[in-house]
């Protein structure tokens, strides 16, 4: 029994001794991570481009009309959303007091005119007699004499007062007709028409009765004819070193004009913290377009013409630098690149590949 259990025992340990023994197993190298699964891609020749994408939407421009002086609103004749025709009436002030005031004014000019010719006419007259009795006086007139100095004083005197007397009246009929040219130019302008044809997009809020302040916007007109596109803002800067400036929209490519703000426009936004926006004039014929319609606006700041490019996810970088894996009968060969424009789905190639080589892609 004993020699039973020693054998038993014996044989356990042995078979304890060679599980505890590790097994050797060749593990090959990875040139990249498990899983990834890879296709290939010819490199090509053509023109290369960076661009950044902004979106933007259809729009029209906008028109606000407003009054360059203070009045009293009449009447608004437009509502929100209506279609007008270029010459419709919009808004009309009250212009009741401002004809009354003509109307005076126009008494009050002729009064002047009249009492004018009149003061004219016996100042002439007056000046005349003298020129008589000079005129009657012994030749060589006696200058020596007191009489004749004072003759031709008196002379001198009426002439100037003459001269005068015209100047005063030039300069109230000239203020009054300024003032009546400033009174119907108020009644002319008492009216705010339709520059174009259009649809209103914003009407001032007021009654008939109500204060008009001057460059208050009254009514805003939107003109459909001439269709925009409106989006994120793009400075000025960086528009300038656009190489090429365009959007697509509903798949089709439009040319693009910036309309940039003035300073004064800028600056006023900027200091009030509104939300600035880029607009540009859409170039060519715009009849397949309609008001909403989203757009991309590309601006391109770099480009390489008849340039070597591939895939951009057939690129690798590592200390060393740019690389990729070309297809050399069926193997990968690593194989460094000098890399120029990039962009989210190409890579130009500078150096290291030539045309119609292939390399591999990760998928």
């Amino acid at each position: 029994m004993k020699q039973r259990f020693a054998a038993l025992c014996l044989t356990l340990c042995l078979l304890g001794l060679g599980g505890c023994a590790p097994e050797e197993t060749a593990v090959p190298e990875l040139l990249e991570p498990v899983g990834i699964r890879f296709d290939t891609a010819l490199v090509q020749r053509g023109d290369v481009r960076s661009a950044s994408v902004f979106p933007s939407s259809v729009t029209a421009p906008v028109t606000e009309l407003y009054y360059e002086f203070d009045g009293v609103l009449d009447t608004m004749h437009v509502s929100l959303g209506q279609k007008v025709q270029e010459g419709e009436l919009l808004v009309s002030l009250d212009v009741e007091a401002a004809q009354k005031e003509l109307e005076a004014l126009d008494g009050q000019i002729a009064y002047a005119q009249e009492l004018n010719a009149l003061k004219e006419e016996q100042l002439r007259l007056e000046l005349e007699i003298c020129q008589i009795e000079i005129s009657q006086m012994p030749i060589p007139y006696p200058y020596d004499e007191e009489e004749g100095q004072l003759k031709l004083q008196e002379l001198e005197t009426r002439q100037t007062a003459l001269d005068q007397e015209l100047e005063r009246q030039a300069l109230e009929l000239s203020q009054l007709q300024d003032r009546r040219s400033a009174l119907e130019l108020t009644i002319q302008r008492s009216e705010l028409t339709a520059p174009f044809d259009g649809t209103v997009v914003y009407v001032n809020p007021i009654l008939s009765g109500d204060g008009v302040q001057s460059l208050q916007t009254q009514v805003a007109l939107m003109d459909e004819s001439q269709l925009i596109l409106s989006g994120d803002f793009v400075s000025d800067s960086y528009l300038d070193l656009a190489k090429d400036l365009y959007a697509i929209i509903n798949g089709q490519r439009y040319e693009l004009t910036p309309l940039p703000y003035d300073q004064e426009e800028y600056l006023s936004l900027v200091l009030s913290g509104q939300t600035l926006f880029s607009k540009f004039r859409l170039e060519g014929d715009t009849s397949a377009l309609a008001l909403g319609d989203y757009a991309s606006v590309f601006v391109v700041t770099r480009e390489q013409t008849d340039a070597l490019y591939l895939p951009i996810n057939a690129l690798y970088r590592d200390s060393s630098g740019s690389y990729v894996y070309l297809n050399e009968d069926g193997e990968r060969k690593r194989v460094a690149v000098t890399v120029g424009i990039q962009t989210d789905t190409v890579v130009e190639i500078k150096e290291g590949l030539q045309e119609g080589d292939e390399v591999y892609v990760k998928e």
